[in-house]
């Protein structure tokens, strides 16, 4: 929710009052129907909502999909948002989770490995509408830091333990790929953001220098303050999954971790 709220500035901008309308009404009428214990009909009422949406997003801006590439970029990335909404809202209720817990479980790791890919360049746009390209590099370095505290760290399921007969509390779910890529992309997205928004008027100055090197530095601080939470995927694990002390004081993490943290300060 904490990544999912924000990136409504932008859908709102594009389409208006009336999908805020759409949305309102959608949101009184699941309530109501909720507080009615019509569960089924709520989920329907929430997923006919966000397909009126999306049909009220593309039919207001239907002209710009001949304008620009970039416009269709938009729209895609704002249908895979409203989708992720749907799972989001769906994977909320408890008789899902209770008659189908194989489908939630399905859900939330779903929600885990797209969330930050597709609500990002949303962040990033409601970042850039609020303050101006020129002075989001910055901002966006420390938003993709809060995107992978909240959904990167090793976390355990929500609900895997309860509903799912033979697993493991040990059990977790993100993968060790995604969340390398993930951390890969930290440090240099936003260093190609600002080359690339500064790319006609960069020059070496003082001012140029400091953001390209606070750009590196605030990713490379954010990873290695707590190595263990924000790069476990490094670390070595038995074979219950866990790991112990021993391995990792003999991670290289851990024995360069001061050295690193110094050089990004």
């Amino acid at each position: 929710a904490l990544l999912l709220g924000p990136c409504m500035f932008p859908l709102l901008a594009l389409s208006g009052k009336f999908t805020l309308t759409l949305i309102l009404s959608g949101m009184v009428f699941a309530y109501i129907l909720d507080y009615l214990n019509f569960k089924g009909w709520t989920l329907v009422t929430l997923w006919a909502t966000l397909c009126s949406v999306w049909l009220s997003l593309y039919f207001s801006n239907v002209m710009l999909i001949w304008q620009s590439l970039f416009n269709v970029f938009i729209l895609m990335n704002a249908t895979w948002f409203l989708l992720l909404l749907g799972v989001w809202g769906t994977v909320q209720f408890r008789w899902m989770q209770v008659y189908y817990p194989e489908l939630s479980l399905v859900c939330e790791r779903l929600l885990i490995g797209l969330s930050p890919v597709i609500v990002l360049p949303l962040l990033y746009t409601t970042v850039v509408g609020l303050i101006g390209v020129s002075n989001s590099s910055i901002p966006t370095s420390l938003m993709m830091c809060a995107a992978h505290h909240i959904m990167y760290k090793r976390r355990k399921s929500s609900w895997k333990v309860a509903l799912v007969p033979g697993s493991t509390d040990e059990e977790y779910i993100q993968g060790k790929i995604e969340c390398a890529f993930f951390s890969f992309f930290l440090v240099l997205v936003p260093l190609l953001l600002h080359i690339i928004s500064q790319h006609r008027i960069l020059s070496i100055t003082i001012l140029q220098c400091l953001t390209i090197l606070c750009l590196v530095a605030i990713p490379t601080f954010y990873l290695f303050y707590d190595p263990l939470k924000s790069l476990w995927f490094f670390f070595p694990t038995s074979s219950t999954g866990s790991t112990t002390k021993a391995q990792i004081a003999a991670s290289p993490l851990m024995r360069y971790r001061k050295i690193v943290l110094l050089f990004s300060y």
